[in-house]
């Protein structure tokens, strides 16, 4: 074991020095041949070891030729960044990021939220500021006080680092509130594109104009702010319009055109504001939503207290220390004036302690709130554990988010290690089992919460559970409810960004999958135990913890064999089932039946409908009795055997008696088939089977690239399909299906319909389809034909429809930078409709991928205003095609319109090129 530590830190070691290396000359050098070369180890060891730290998040990995190793704190540290991605797909990828790191810590690190609330619109605007010469306008949106201006402040910030302004370039922001008390309609006009007046010459005898510069000329290419941009004059607004399109204006007064470079970002607050309806805002393509604070994370919130109260301390230059319920009833209060009244109340709070006072220190606490902030204190904030004084210049982060992400990441780590055979089944449960005990005690023992909050928590989930452990018999920890409390208080703080983080990584629902095939009564437990806290408490259980909760069941119920048949009593008249079911499961000592209670005049269908509505929302498991109390209801046990594939056996003329009998049996766990026979025997009542078990369908995606690439496809399918199928949809590793062909495991839990994979190993009655003729649309009217079974011919179209847009969408994402691809792509889809119905033709499936990409990028390029390639021969195809130029225009008119460009000739040119080169058999419409 020691050789193996010493292994293991002589190669940190290692990577550490040649990454100091690194930070000195740039030159990337450690890779696993290098360890394996200059420490005398083997390659298989050297690429392990690397691989590990990488996942402990000690190492950066790039994956390059060779795969490139760098020791992440050293980087850190020398580059005065943090780093959150630990692998790069190329050099290229990771040098990116350490230029946006390095500017991003100058600039927006200044920014509460950067990282997480504010993230993607920074990101956004950041593009648009870069973007061509005079870049892309954009549009925030946002209720008062929530920090538009200062992001335009430092938005001006990052184009001076980034070269996009230069020192003369200049900052200003225009509050349109101006123009309301000027009678000039004019005023804004002037103040933003200048105007021109007369002045009198040296001999006072002639006037001569002269150019009062407005400010797009005095801001000499930097960037204006036009804050409250709904309250811009008609004319101003024209004007703004022309200047985005062609770069030039002319001043007031004037019919000069002057060009500028200057920048434009334009502000509201009003949420239904005119400016949405103007012409004005078809011409500005990015528009960001700034969040309110009630909307930021709670982690922003906390961390603006703190920076609030660090900036008054150094005006006073006082120590400040705050009560924590202080904290906890800014953090619970919705300031409707966002930031801006959040500031001024710890303004007014600090001013108000100030008066008690005494040396370099002063204490805050609740009698010091603003009148209006502490009548609205909650009760409930007063009774927080242990309340003390806290030191408001030594703030922390809270990592809850981070805590639980890691513990998540863990439990994917491990799965990788199952699906990469380093971990049988049994074993990957057990690590699993570590992991969450784990994080279970980070919850209870290192987490801190409000006791009232947990306490009123508590006793909702025990009287949830309490009945979910005598309905299905289960043993479960006396602290289930407690830990279930403090998920679910944890929950209501992190969701948005929790949710965030399991979308993209889809490898949780395959992890689910793999529960329900293992631990199917217990993920049915788990799940309608999520379904029933949804329900009472209005909050969802996140995949994650649900896993958690599936393996906590398991975990207390190994050998306690759940009963394999559940019993339900139906009978005529008031209380009759529900009689004889709670005598019944009193003397047994166990919850064994569900009562159904009838009045006498109730149909079968009624019947039918009640049980098939508990059953849906129930787990009952595959095997059920069920006890009626007369002959006409027998027919109701073949019926549910169908719908819900399960083995149903009756017992007519029930009692008391028989059912206290029936039960004992069920509660031996003696089989279904045996139950029936011996009560038929030992009475002259009437007992059915109904047995309808038989294997459910499924679809299977698989590929030798790894489980990864091929779960992308398959999302991708599922999306397509235009409602849910009754069939499983799975991903399988293909080196197991290659090892056991036709006795794979799978093939014994499902009838599978066919395989959707990248090499066919010709699985005996099976139909294959390749990945690739699914990504390129070739042979799809084979999967059609299978799909066919399932889905009707309108149904089929929608598929193929939404395939084509799925996969065209995966692409363009790659190329798009700007604008939104889903936005851009609905516009295109309409415009190659009215194209195909105009022409009278139908394109074949590759022309219309082409086509979505294609003008979808071209868009893109017009909007940003790239150069257009030159088209040989351009007046030769105007003077022949002046037809399809038409046609093209008048389909695509509302595409151009909303993105406000004109596609040119030229361009049309190239697509009426494309599509006849690739009509095969197809001669010229016109």
């Amino acid at each position: 074991m020691s050789d193996t530590l010493k292994t293991k830190e002589k190669i940190i070691l290692y990577v550490t020095m040649q990454t100091e290396q690194f930070c000195i000359q740039e030159k990337l050098s450690c890779s696993a041949a290098s360890v394996c070369e200059d420490l005398s180890i083997s390659r298989s060891l050297a690429s392990q070891y690397l691989n590990d730290l990488t996942n402990e998040e000690k190492l950066i990995k790039i994956i390059s030729r060779p795969v490139f190793f760098l020791h992440k704190e050293t980087i850190e540290a020398y580059f005065d960044i943090s780093i959150t991605q630990y692998q790069f797909e190329d050099i290229d990828e990771f040098h990116q990021m350490l230029k946006e790191a390095r500017t991003d810590r100058n600039h927006f690190s200044r920014m509460i939220g950067a990282k997480t609330s504010l993230s993607h619109c920074i990101q956004q605007c950041k593009s648009a500021i870069q973007y061509a010469e005079n870049g892309i306008p954009i549009l925030l949106r946002g209720e008062k006080g929530c920090g538009k201006r200062y992001l335009g402040s430092l938005l001006y910030d990052y184009g001076k680092e980034t070269g996009v302004f230069n020192d003369q370039s200049g900052f200003f922001i225009y509050d349109c509130t101006a123009n309301i008390n000027k009678t000039n309609q004019s005023y804004d006009l002037k103040r933003i594109f200048g105007y021109y007046s007369s002045s009198k010459s040296e001999n006072e005898k002639e006037k001569s104009p002269h150019l009062n510069e407005g400010l797009l000329d005095r801001l000499k290419n930097g960037l204006l702010f036009i804050h409250h941009a709904e309250l811009l004059s008609l004319s101003c607004q024209k004007m703004l319009c022309k200047y985005i399109q062609q770069g030039s204006f002319i001043p007031f007064g004037s019919d000069k055109e002057r060009a500028s470079k200057t920048h434009l970002i334009f502000s509201t607050s009003e949420k239904g504001s005119t400016i949405f309806e103007s012409e004005l805002f078809h011409y500005i393509p990015i528009v960001c939503q700034i969040p309110a604070l009630d909307e930021r994370f709670s982690d922003d919130k906390r961390e603006l207290i703190y920076h609030f109260f660090r900036m008054e301390s150094r005006k006073i230059k006082k120590k400040i220390m705050v009560n924590d319920h202080v904290l906890q009833t800014l953090m619970n209060y919705h300031f409707p004036d966002n930031i801006e009244q959040l500031q001024n109340t710890i303004k007014a709070l600090c001013v108000n302690a100030s008066m008690e006072a005494e040396g370099d220190v002063m204490n805050v606490y609740q009698y010091h709130l603003p009148d209006f902030v502490l009548i609205a204190t909650r009760y409930e904030d007063a009774l927080m554990e242990e309340p003390h004084m806290i030191d408001i210049s030594k703030f922390q982060q809270d990592d809850t988010i981070y805590r639980i992400q890691k513990y998540f990441q863990n439990v994917l780590q491990i799965y990788d290690q199952y699906l990469d055979h380093s971990l049988a089944i049994d074993d990957f449960f057990e690590a699993c089992i570590h992991e969450m005990n784990t994080y279970y005690d980070y919850l209870v023992f290192e987490k801190r919460y409000a006791n009232s909050r947990i306490s009123s928590m508590e006793q909702v989930l025990v009287s949830i559970i309490d009945e979910f452990i005598h309905k299905y018999d289960l043993l479960l920890s006396a602290s289930f409810s407690f830990i279930l409390a403090r998920i679910i208080t944890t929950l209501t703080t992190v969701t948005t960004i929790l949710d965030t983080w399991e979308m993209r990584n889809q490898k949780i629902q395959r992890l689910l999958d793999l529960c329900e095939q293992y631990y199917e009564k217990e993920y049915q437990i788990a799940r309608e135990l999520r379904h029933m806290i949804m329900k009472t408490l209005d909050i969802a259980i996140d995949d994650m913890n649900l896993f958690f909760i599936i393996l906590n069941i398991n975990f207390f119920n190994r050998g306690n064999h759940y009963r394999s048949i559940t019993g339900i009593i139906i009978s005529h008249g008031y209380s009759t089932a529900s009689s004889v079911a709670d005598a019944c499961n009193r003397m047994l000592g166990s919850h064994i039946f569900e009562a159904f209670d009838m009045p006498v005049n109730t149909s079968f269908e009624q019947i039918l409908f009640r049980l098939k509505n508990f059953l849906n929302s129930t787990y009952t498991g595959k095997n059920i009795i069920l006890l009626v109390d007369m002959g006409s209801l027998e027919q109701i046990g073949e019926q549910l055997a169908e719908l819900f594939n399960s083995n149903i056996g009756v017992i007519d003329n029930i009692s008391t008696k028989i059912a206290l009998e029936t039960g004992e049996k069920i509660q031996a766990g003696e089989n279904l088939k045996d139950i029936l026979q011996y009560m038929n025997n030992k009475t002259a009542i009437t007992c059915q089977f109904y047995g309808h078990r038989k294997k459910e369908e499924a679809i299977l995606f698989t590929s030798e690239t790894g489980t990864a690439s091929t779960q992308r496809v398959m999302q991708l399918f599922i999306n397509s399909l235009p409602h849910k199928l009754n069939i499983h949809i799975l991903n399988i590793d293909f080196a197991e299906l290659e090892r056991n062909r036709e006795q794979t495991h799978i093939f014994e839990i499902y009838d599978v319909i066919f395989i959707l994979g990248s090499i066919d190993l010709n699985i005996r009655d099976i139909p294959f389809i390749s990945l690739e003729d699914i990504v390129t649309f070739e042979n799809v009217q084979i999967l059609n034909h299978l799909l066919g079974a399932y889905l009707n011919e309108k149904e089929i179209e929608i598929f193929n429809k939404n395939l084509l847009k799925n996969f065209s969408l995966e692409n363009i994402m790659n190329f798009l930078t700007i604008l939104n691809p889903v936005k851009l792509l609905d516009f295109v889809e309409e415009g190659v409709a009215d194209l195909q119905k105009a022409l009278e033709v139908t394109f074949d499936y590759k022309i219309i991928v082409g086509l979505y990409i294609h003008i979808s990028c071209l868009i893109e390029r017009l909007v940003t205003k790239q150069k257009t390639e030159i088209y040989d021969d351009l007046d030769t195809f105007q003077r022949h095609h002046q037809v399809f130029i038409d046609i093209f225009q008048e389909c695509f008119r509302e595409l151009a319109n909303h993105y406000n460009v004109q596609i040119p000739e030229i361009e049309i040119a190239y697509i009426y090129r494309y599509i006849y080169s690739n009509m095969e058999g197809k001669g010229d419409t016109e």
